[in-house]
């Protein structure tokens, strides 16, 4: 068992992860409810490191992954046109769709797409336009 100040472990949470929800004002009220072992000695509350990594990580998950934007179609035809100065169509993703480079999920109403499958795929698509050569 290793304990490390609870000022030290907050600080840790905080560099890792900028939009953490601990607070030195709740973050001993999680210790407390998750049964994490504290011990104070003097003014500093001394933690159990692996209690309570055990705790934020019980799969023990090493790698961080990134959720991807799940749009409909016509949700990321919004935002696409809202962060870029060229607009596209719903038609522009539906070839796309069905050039296969980017992956959907077609439900029964819906249609999902990744979002940014979709900007990539714009991309790649608007640079072969552009040095597009026409044979004559």
């Amino acid at each position: 068992m290793k304990y490390i100040p609870m000022a030290q472990l907050l600080r840790l949470c905080k560099t890792l992860d900028n939009n953490t929800p601990f607070r030195k004002r709740n973050f001993k009220h999680f210790l407390i409810n998750n049964n994490i072992q504290i011990n104070k000695v003097g003014q500093v509350y001394l933690i159990n490191k692996d209690d309570f990594f055990e705790k934020i990580n019980p799969k023990n998950i090493e790698k961080q992954y990134s959720i991807p934007k799940v749009r409909t179609m016509q949700g990321t035809v919004d935002e696409y046109n809202n962060t870029h100065a060229d607009k596209i169509t719903i038609h522009l993703i539906e070839e796309l769709r069905a050039n296969k480079s980017i992956q959907f999920y077609k439900g029964t109403r819906l249609c999902l797409i990744n979002y940014d499958e979709v900007k990539s795929g714009l991309e790649i698509a608007q640079y072969k336009k552009r040095f597009h050569r026409k044979r004559y």
